[in-house]
């Protein structure tokens, strides 16, 4: 009942002061593009494997894969409330505690870029040191057949919630006809300068978006990353994309064992689901045991899944790893060297899977690159109020945007979250842009054509960054010319990936750099400093069993407490004055230690045990008091609704006096001093 009376008002305040926050994609929209880049992949992949069957590293990278990505092909992305696509990364045999059947999927890993700001932890790269999503993933594709709970299930739950209105099938034919346009010849269509007009176009059909007030309460870390996320805009967003390319190359380039910084405990946690593994004794392992051992449960759990893959995968995807499926469902059969080369094998696909984590988390930052609202939004400009106007208004109305590539500059319009899933005012039967010189479109026509193209080419961008990634990465340097022409595939890939941030036409740079010239690797972004702040209130109370009443000061320090700040702790010190007669007058300090729960993200509930010392009796008979003060209470923090740095505070204390000058301890100083309900009002910095 509390927590429904929170959430009304929540969601009343959001409504009144505004919803609209700076992200570039919604979570499905997110979510949808992976998957679809991923399964567009595969199906490349396993042609480019056909023809290098002998290609280790490209045969491990595809098993990763095999694992993350849906294992059919996407089409009707969500169907009554619930995603379709299906992958083995947390396969759900039995129902959840709530209706959903999520099945965890590449795209997953993509959505969450607005929810988590960990990612690792990963042995020797820096900014991925401490827990978080690839700790997260590991564990869920170590569980044998539940699904996804806690914070990060509340939220993946909702991608699909009101996708009703989406045509599936419409943004299924878009992508189809474009991705296969881009890659039969080789990079996206020019989109002539008479059809970038604003005057030529109509205005877009918003789509679904994020049920942004239920996911304050869902993950409350949420609006505090919101309030933080300069990365996810411009330089920034493809700064950041670049890093986590460049560390899953890198990632997959290495063995498990070399990247694993998973803790004992919840390695032996890991390992659970392994009968094999119930003897080790994980608390006495040293570092290097730990490592193999860790990895030889995560291979054992690779194996499991591949097989259980191969049985419900589309064909097309199975048949380039026949060979080596079928070599790991008699694993144990084979003879040591063979099982030490499968074995061998399987740790690769580990270390792989973690580097596709990392990709599939930096693909959240390369499709911001491409939404409207995130080419010309400075983020530290002007404040949030300003950033929010700035997003939103060029996600709707779309910004003519360049993407330039080795193969030239490809112009195109730029809509952005809310309205790349949402459905067009006409069917765009054909979009030949040169036919249109001969027949102009209606501006119904000339946006679904628009729209069309950019589902694809983020799709097709996708598709070129994760095969980038399983070909060992040709877009770093430095970069021999004969690689981009091993296959047409890879030649592709060269001519599709960005050299540069998507960019407004007006703010195109020189073009300085040639076919054959790389990248320099990117930056993880920087993590969040952890959530605190420090308030200042006035308080006043009622004792709500008589007519005293009570005046103060208190000053909050409060800093989180677990990896999503939804629990908290605070040191709180108070000063408080009473108005009474004789012994009812008093002064008392009082120092406490708090426990607090984010119900939301900007609405807490706390409780603690102080201690309070002072006087009573002022002017009469002035003696010494001290004791303990439980208390309970409700804390709302408006900031990013309002524009004040605001905490409003009710809470309930009983103080209660153990010790008096006159009586000394316990006994006839025993008093409970005064049932209080007290009401605060400050300031909060955060």
């Amino acid at each position: 009942m509390i927590r429904s009376v929170i959430a009304i008002l929540v969601t009343i305040g959001f409504l009144i002061m505004g919803t609209d926050d700076a992200h570039g994609f919604e979570y499905l929209e997110h979510s949808y593009l992976t998957d679809r880049a991923c399964w567009e992949a595969q199906q490349k992949l396993a042609a480019l494997l056909e023809k290098r069957p002998d290609d280790r590293a490209l045969r491990t990278r595809y098993l990763a894969m095999a694992i993350a990505c849906p294992e059919r092909s996407p089409g009707e992305y969500c169907a009554d409330g619930d995603k379709t696509a299906a992958a083995q990364l947390n396969r759900v045999t039995r129902p959840p505690w709530r209706r959903s059947r999520h099945h965890l999927t590449l795209g997953d890993i993509t959505g969450l870029g607005d929810h988590l700001a960990g990612f690792g932890p990963i042995q020797g790269l820096s900014g991925a040191q401490e827990p978080g999503l690839l700790q997260d993933a590991l564990r869920w594709f170590a569980d044998p057949g539940g699904s996804v709970g806690g914070v990060i299930g509340s939220v993946v739950r909702k991608g699909c919630s009101n996708t009703d209105q989406v045509s599936w099938k419409e943004v299924e034919d878009d992508v189809n006809t474009v991705t296969g346009d881009i890659f039969s010849a080789g990079e996206p269509r020019r989109i002539p300068s008479q059809w970038l007009s604003p005057m030529a176009r109509s205005p877009v059909n918003e789509g679904p978006g994020d049920p942004e007030a239920r996911l304050t309460m869902t993950n409350p870390h949420y609006l505090d990353l919101v309030l933080r996320n300069h990365h996810h805009f411009g330089e920034e967003a493809f700064d950041t994309w670049l890093g986590f390319h460049s560390a899953s190359v890198a990632i997959a380039d290495r063995s498990c064992r070399a990247t694993y910084a998973i803790d004992r405990r919840k390695s032996r946690r890991l390992a659970r689901g392994l009968p094999q593994f119930d003897d080790v004794d994980w608390k006495n392992l040293d570092d290097d045991e730990l490592a193999i051992t860790g990895c030889a449960a995560l291979a054992e759990y690779a194996r499991l899944r591949l097989v259980q893959w191969d049985d419900s995968a589309d064909e097309t995807l199975t048949e380039p790893v026949r060979s080596f499926i079928d070599d790991l469902r008699v694993l144990p059969r084979l003879s040591d060297d063979e099982a030490q080369r499968i074995i061998a094998d399987l740790d690769a696909v580990v270390a792989s899977l973690k580097g596709l984590i990392f990709q599939a988390s930096g693909l959240h930052y390369l499709q911001d690159g491409f939404a409207g609202g995130h080419i010309r939004t400075i983020r530290n400009r002007g404040g949030l109020a300003e950033a929010r106007h700035d997003h939103n208004y060029d996600n709707e109305e779309g910004v003519s945007a360049v993407f330039r590539t080795r193969a030239g500059d490809f112009p195109f319009v730029a809509y952005g979250d809310k309205f790349l899933l949402g459905n067009h005012h006409v069917e765009p039967d054909s979009c030949d842009w040169k036919s249109f010189d001969n027949s102009p479109p209606s501006p119904e026509m000339l946006t679904a054509c628009l729209l069309r193209h950019q589902r694809g080419l983020l799709v097709a961008t996708g598709t070129a960054s994760l095969v980038d990634w399983a070909v060992g990465g040709m877009l770093f340097e430095p970069v021999e010319p004969q690689r981009c022409a091993r296959s047409e595939l890879e030649s592709t890939v060269c001519d599709l990936l960005p050299l540069i941030p998507v960019t407004s036409a007006g703010s195109l740079p020189p073009r300085t750099l040639s076919n054959t010239t790389g990248l320099h690797a990117g930056n993880l972004p920087v993590p969040p400093p952890p959530f605190a702040y420090e308030s200042l209130l006035t308080t006043v109370a009622f004792d709500v069993g008589g007519s005293k009443s009570q005046y103060g000061l208190q000053l909050t320090i409060l800093s989180e407490f677990d990896y999503f700040a939804r629990w908290l702790t605070s040191y709180r010190t108070a000063l408080s004055a009473t108005n009474g007669v004789g012994e009812n007058s008093r002064i008392l300090g009082e120092f406490s230690y708090n426990f607090h729960y984010r119900w939301s993200a900007r609405v807490l509930t706390e409780g603690g045990l102080g201690s309070f010392v002072g006087f009573r009796g002022i002017g009469d008979s002035l003696s010494f008091m001290s004791g303990l003060t439980p208390s309970a209470g409700l804390a709302v923090l408006p900031e990013g609704w309002v524009k004040i740095p605001l905490e409003l505070s009710l809470s309930f204390r009983l103080p209660m006096t153990f010790f008096t000058s006159t009586h000394g301890f316990f006994s006839d100083s025993f008093d409970i001093e005064a049932y209080w309900l007290q009401f605060g009002l400050g300031l909060a910095f955060m």
